[in-house]
């Protein structure tokens, strides 16, 4: 699934304070409409379409406003006009603007928006893009991808509960690109600092979203739009580790974005040392340093969390994420990771009588409290590609 339609809005974005096109966009838009995507113009004042009209070979039924589309721009009529016209879902558009009513419109109907950053650069929402030739790169490079996981799971546990897993990477492409090396260096450059005329970090935070959105994870639950958070590192900080990822969460969702939902109360032993020392990680660790956000505890119950993290190896992290969200009474959870190593994936579920505060320390939560079972999943190297 990919991109399929576009909304632009016209004033400031489209068309400058002098009513002049701005330079970039013509280009921008032909560059759009070559992949065979549905370019719509949007304003809440019809005058501004006719002004556009006069200026761009645009077709009478790709603009939009108030009158035609049923309602002002934030009351999601323009995307859902947008969406019923070509019969498409709302993860299939995206949405590029530079006012409030812009942002409303697209993050109240669950579809991504871009900041036009030349028009309005002190906006403090949506991914901001400089030029129309950066966000025309953008939509080639990451949203028109039809393999969007290297490893896939969609199962339930033996309590009917879902193991939803995602990784974006093997072990071996993160090494030869330098991501690798960004995410262990907390976001420090070592080496290689663009991919592709991106920078590291961004090339992987928009892979990153963009897999999620073209897949609609973000879609999955009827009871409300998913909250967002981080899976700390073993001393308990978030750090920069996937810091342009946490930026445009924040700038994108808001109050679903709780980066501190899940919190490490006492600092775990590092697995990469314990490998290193031929030690063998065990569950057990998560268990007894994890905890989840009292702050947050009225939000969790029947609502839907994704949860993000660099690399998983025994997926241990996700696996504690997993339990102690469903033992909240989270909705639904969906664990992605950066990169997945070659290792089997086992789901932990716990045993009839074990009970436990999601909330608070627990350090006699053990393996032993759960059974577990082996999940298969699918991989897919043409998902490597684009890297």
């Amino acid at each position: 699934m990919t991109i399929q339609a576009i909304i632009l809005d016209l004033s400031g974005t489209l068309l400058n304070g002098s009513n002049r096109v701005v330079p970039g966009v013509s280009d921008m838009i032909a560059r759009l409409k070559n992949h065979n995507i549905d370019i719509f113009l949007a304003s809440n004042n019809v005058y501004d379409t006719n002004k556009l009209k006069r200026l761009l070979a645009i077709d009478d039924q790709r603009f939009l406003y108030p009158k035609k589309v049923g309602g002002k721009k934030g009351t999601r009529s323009f995307v859902n006009y947008v969406c019923s016209q070509l019969g498409i879902s709302t993860n299939q558009c995206l949405y590029l603007g530079d006012s409030q009513n812009d942002f409303i419109e697209a993050i109240n109907s669950n579809v991504i928006f871009f900041l036009a950053s030349w028009s309005n650069p002190s906006f403090s929402y949506g991914i901001p893009v400089n030029t129309p030739e950066e966000f025309a790169d953008i939509v080639e490079t990451f949203f028109l991808k039809d393999e969007l996981w290297y490893y896939y799971i969609e199962d339930k546990d033996r309590l009917g509960r879902g193991v939803v897993v995602r990784a974006l990477l093997d072990p071996d492409i993160p090494k030869v690109t330098g991501i690798m090396k960004m995410l262990k260096n907390k976001g420090e450059y070592t080496g290689i600092r663009k991919i592709k005329g991106f920078k590291i970090d961004d090339y992987l935070s928009l892979h990153l979203l963009a897999s999620i959105y073209l897949e609609g994870l973000h879609l999955r639950s009827s009871n409300g739009k998913p909250i967002w958070c981080l899976y700390p590192g073993h001393e308990g900080k978030y750090g920069s580790v996937l810091d342009s990822f946490t930026k445009m969460g924040s700038r994108l969702f808001r109050e679903q974005y709780k980066q501190e939902l899940i919190q490490r109360h006492t600092e775990a032993p590092s697995n990469w040392k314990l490998r290193h020392d031929n030690i063998t990680p065990i569950i057990d660790t998560q268990f007894q340093t994890i905890q989840l956000n009292p702050q947050y505890k009225d939000k969790i119950k029947d609502h839907p969390v994704i949860v993000i993290d660099d690399f998983t190896t025994e997926a241990y992290g996700f696996e504690t994420s997993r339990n102690f969200l469903f033992n909240a009474q989270a909705s639904s959870v969906i664990c992605i990771a950066v990169g997945k190593y070659p290792r089997p994936y086992y789901a932990f579920y716990p045993k009839a009588d074990v009970k436990w505060n999601s909330f608070a320390p627990t350090s006699s939560l053990t393996s032993n409290d759960f059974d577990f079972d082996r999940i298969l999943a699918q991989f897919n190297n043409k998902a490597l590609e684009t890297f």
